[in-house]
């Protein structure tokens, strides 16, 4: 076989077990071929198998190593080059050998590895511990250009929007729900439209929600006065009620009051800064509902968040103003928009916003929506964590918010390298925020007896020191003694030893927060020059607390609304079509008309 390989120009060497046999001394031959008579020499050891040498030294052969057949099994109903390329079936997986003209790394993934320069595969016909690797597809190796080589690395790293997609998505429902539950009180189609506008806010799509809130609203029980229904007239008034909240331009302007998390998290992987994501949060918390905004105003939430002036124009027109080649803040073009003319835009005035020539300039920017922002990061909407204004504060503040929130509402059951990267940081930092944050970190160990047919599932490592680690697995015994997880010690206990011992797997672990570290209690009671003509709204009484707008705008009645957005008192005009919406959007006792003195 060694032959056969040396004529093909692929280097290869006699394996023991799976190691390198003890007479050779590989490392030589990742750059050199072995000659013909070392061949021969190499014939007469008697070895049972063999390994082939990866990199440029064999033809540019690389080698994929799966160790879990649905992955190999994904991987090839989306890159078909996988499939039709030669294959070798191994004791966990499969070997899918390609070829390369450029120089490629050997990495690791979650239960795959790629073998390039400097590594070895067990070639196929090889026999360790009764077990023989065979040929699974007897085709000619597939050759692969870089990007090609790109398309196989990112699909094997984890997304971190992927990974959380199935933790947001249990959330969902439960999210709606506890929304829906909370404005019951206003009636069932009131509860169900005002859910319904928040989940579109929230870039949650039309189908998710009927999906999850309709049959919930349907099977919600009706005042003793309703008229009788079925359930089927029930579900189907509940979805023309949501689509109708889709279908219509909301009073809103599409911005949710704090960004998705998964827009969040794609912003913090792409930029590896919170400089965007800390000053869209900051917008729509100081500016909520507008749809467009001045640098001035900028720079003044840039000082609030103690974000510098140079990095507000590095969002603008620098390093961070494109994602995916479209710019994140448009800039208002005065002669072809037909917005309102009273914006102030300096006309004809082509210089960027950090030009030192002049005046200072006055541009003004659209505030991206968050439907543009899911369409720009390529991400489906999501829900969206509230942080407080002191979570902007800093880059740490705010990763470290994420962090708190993502706990706070899942208790997640992930490992440490997972939160890492969703957050674009090293795993230390994560230990960090957990002692900051008192975070419980529960370990989580899955037992199962060891019997003789999981041995030959086992590493096959030699006992010497330093050889025997084998993270994440080991051997227990019921004194609680722990002996690493390799074939050769499984063996020991499996046939000499009476006593049952256990194999374990480190499985992730389970993040939780005390309710004390979590709920904290914000002073929401209106101030006291404001209690004696301040009357709290509700969705029943607004009609009866506010004039009608012509005559509130024609007759000059005054006063204000005061709504409190979580973290402090704002102040809006005393319409009705202001008001509606934001008793619909918070709890009772948040929205206030106060009456002029």
């Amino acid at each position: 076989m060694l032959k056969s390989l040396h004529t093909r120009g692929i280097s290869a060497i006699p394996l023991k077990g799976k190691r390198p046999h003890f007479s050779v001394k590989w490392k030589q031959f990742q750059t050199t071929q072995p000659s013909a008579q070392l061949i021969d020499d190499w014939g007469r050891l008697g070895f049972e198998s063999y390994g082939i040498i990866c990199g440029r030294i064999s033809q540019g052969i690389i080698v994929i190593d799966f160790d879990c057949p649905d992955l190999y099994e994904g991987i090839c109903r989306d890159l078909h080059y996988i499939e039709d390329t030669y294959t070798v079936k191994t004791r966990r997986g499969y070997h899918v050998y390609l070829k390369t003209t450029f120089h490629v790394a050997s990495r690791s993934f979650k239960d795959c590895d790629i073998k390039g320069d400097g590594s070895y595969v067990v070639g196929a016909g090889s026999k360790i511990d009764r077990y023989q690797y065979s040929i699974y597809k007897r085709k000619s190796i597939q050759a692969i250009t870089y990007q090609q080589y790109q398309q196989i690395v990112t699909w094997l790293t984890p997304q971190v929007e992927q990974l959380t997609l199935p933790f947001i998505e249990s959330a969902n429902s439960c999210d709606l729900i506890a929304h829906y539950k909370r404005h019951l009180p206003h009636g069932r189609n009131n509860a169900l439209y005002a859910t319904a506008l928040y989940a579109r806010q929230q870039g949650i799509s039309q189908n998710t929600v009927i999906d999850e809130l309709a049959p919930y609203h349907a099977m919600t029980t009706t005042y003793k006065t309703h008229r009788p229904e079925t359930p089927e007239q029930r579900l189907q008034e509940a979805q023309r009620t949501i689509k109708s909240a889709y279908k219509y331009k909301s009073v809103h302007s599409g911005i949710a009051s704090s960004l998705p998390n998964v827009v969040r998290e794609r912003l913090l992987q792409i930029q590896e800064s919170t400089i965007v994501p800390r000053l869209l949060d900051a917008i729509q918390q100081i500016y909520p509902g507008k749809e467009w905004i001045t640098t001035s105003q900028l720079l003044v939430i840039a000082k609030i968040c103690h974000i510098s002036k140079k990095s507000i124009y590095r969002v603008l027109c620098g390093q961070l103003a494109k994602v995916n080649g479209k710019r994140i803040f448009k800039r208002f073009d005065y002669t072809s928009s037909k917005t309102n003319k009273d914006i102030y835009v300096s006309q004809g005035d082509m210089r960027k916003p950090n030009s030192r020539r002049g005046r200072p300039i006055q541009f003004i920017y659209q505030i991206p929506t968050t439907v543009y922002l899911c369409n720009i990061l390529k991400v489906d909407g999501s829900l969206s964590d509230t942080l407080r204004l002191q979570d902007l504060q800093s880059a740490g503040a705010y990763r470290q918010a994420l962090h708190r929130e993502l706990i706070r509402r899942l208790s997640p059951m992930v490992r440490v390298d997972w939160l890492a990267g969703r957050l674009g940081v090293h795993r230390r930092t994560i230990f960090r925020y957990n002692v900051q944050l008192n975070v419980t970190v529960t370990p989580m160990i899955q037992k199962q007896l060891l019997t003789r047919d999981m041995v030959g599932d086992l590493i096959d490592k030699s006992a010497e020191a330093g050889n025997s680690f084998t993270p994440g697995v080991w051997i227990e015994t019921r004194t609680g003694k722990r002996y690493p997880a390799i074939q050769s010690i499984a063996n020991i206990f499996v046939t000499q030893v009476k006593e049952p011992v256990w194999l374990c797997n480190q499985l992730p672990s389970k993040y939780s927060l005390e309710a004390d570290s979590v709920n904290e209690e914000y002073d929401v009671e209106l101030p006291d020059h404001l209690k004696t003509r301040a009357t709290m709204l509700t969705y029943a009484n607004v009609a009866t607390v506010l004039p009608p707008d012509w005559a509130m705008n024609k007759y000059d009645i005054g006063g204000y609304l005061a709504v409190w957005n979580g973290y402090k008192w704002t102040f809006r005009p005393p319409l009705r079509v202001i008001a509606y919406p934001l008793v619909k959007t918070y709890e009772d006792g948040l929205v206030y008309y106060v009456r002029p003195l």
